[in-house]
């Protein structure tokens, strides 16, 4: 079975962290002998136009002179609310994706488009060559239908693909009055890393501190993962339970912000940005931490979570999309509501107080990834298991 992968992100090279979760599909798609070939845009950091990782072909396009490229550099489409340069640089990226989906996948059996954008392209790629077409919503798409000038575009793509997927129940149902062939595949997760593993040990070899709880958030610095509020929690915390550290994994465009703020509001001492790290380094600090917060104001079906799941951590989420189809409310974790730093801080307060509620939490937590076979295996065998549905 041959299937070429269209898509706005992937990793620029092999060991990069950029869409993990699209990358972790690819390879398992591939160890399952499907001849996959993967479109997707050519970075300023990529060190080859065209490249094999794992198995996977990798065929990148240049969209715009690279060292002015804006548009795909932070490993997701730029917004356009303040930057006109990266909306200038669309139609280009565009043209260029379609020239390379029509070029790359005249011998394949089916063109698989991640995000709804990759599906224009997925959509003249398969009126062109005559091939079916399966369109995945992975997270902000569905916010196109609440926009005008998007809204015309995104029922075209819907309505010419041939299946429409998503990894929750909460997309899914906002397409079904537009389409009836939909399905939900959940994303996995890498269980041979994200496993639990002595917290003392590996505190030790991180150099963190060992009587303290640690509560950990791993995402973009940016407004939509609402790291915001969850800094805006942190004095009300430490006011009443001192021995506690907040690590901070990732990079965006808050960063500066964020540090700025927690200088003058003097709470260097409880927080640490430690910057962009690795899948392997994410799941040593997820060994060492305590409790794991997303306070996202819109998710799909957050893979942090399940990887926080899978190492045996209790979390506090926000009542979001797909969110709230993993992590149940005092079942396995806590649901707040979004932009909400009092909610946050109440439910780190109900976890500092109550060692034995983490703990029953965190069990249900990894039960949930066994229960639910939330692994990559199981999420690569749905979709070849509807490749062959849809091709036969």
């Amino acid at each position: 079975m041959k299937v070429c992968f269209v898509t706005t992100s992937f990793p620029a090279y092999q060991g990069d962290i950029q869409s993990p979760f699209i990358y972790q599909l690819a390879k398992h798609l591939a160890q399952r002998k499907v001849d996959l070939t993967v479109i997707c845009p050519n970075y300023k950091k990529s060190k080859a136009k065209n490249e094999v990782m794992e198995g996977i072909k990798v065929k990148r396009f240049s969209y715009f002179p690279r060292f002015l490229q804006t548009l795909t550099e932070k490993g997701r489409i730029a917004s356009f609310k303040n930057n006109h340069w990266s909306l200038l640089q669309l139609p280009c990226f565009l043209k260029a994706m379609i020239w390379k989906t029509w070029k790359e996948s005249k011998n394949v059996d089916l063109i698989h488009c991640q995000w709804a954008l990759s599906g224009i392209a997925g959509v003249i790629g398969k009126k062109l060559r005559k091939k079916p077409l399966v369109v995945s919503l992975r997270g902000e798409d569905l916010k196109a239908l609440h926009n005008p000038l998007m809204k015309p575009i995104f029922k075209w793509v819907i309505n010419n693909a041939d299946y429409i997927t998503s990894n929750n129940e909460f997309h899914i149902n906002q397409v079904k009055p537009l389409k009836k062939q939909v399905q939900v595949i959940r994303n996995g997760v890498d269980a041979a890393l994200f496993k639990i593993r002595p917290k003392q040990a590996m505190r030790k070899k991180l150099n963190l501190p060992q009587s303290k709880t640690l509560v950990l958030f791993v995402g973009w610095l940016v407004e939509r993962k609402g790291i915001q509020y969850l800094i805006d929690a942190i004095p009300e915390v430490i006011r009443k339970h001192e021995e506690v550290e907040f690590i901070i994994i990732g990079e965006g465009n808050l960063q500066q912000t964020l540090m700025q703020k927690v200088k003058r509001e003097n709470l260097q001492h409880y927080v640490k940005f430690l910057g962009k790290k690795s899948q392997a380094q994410v799941a040593e600090y997820m060994n060492a931490a305590d409790i794991f917060v997303l306070p996202s104001l819109y998710e799909g079906m957050p893979n942090v979570v399940m990887e926080a799941f899978s190492s045996g951590l209790p979390v506090i989420a926000t009542d979001v999309c797909g969110t709230a189809e993993l992590v149940r409310h005092k079942g396995n974790g806590l649901l707040i509501k979004p932009k909400n730093p009092r909610e946050i801080t109440q439910s780190l307060l109900t976890f500092l107080q109550n060692k034995q509620l983490m703990a029953r939490y965190a069990k249900a937590a990894q039960q949930t990834i066994q229960k639910q076979h939330l692994t990559w295996d199981k999420c690569a065998e749905g979709h070849i298991k509807l490749y062959k549905k849809i091709i036969n």
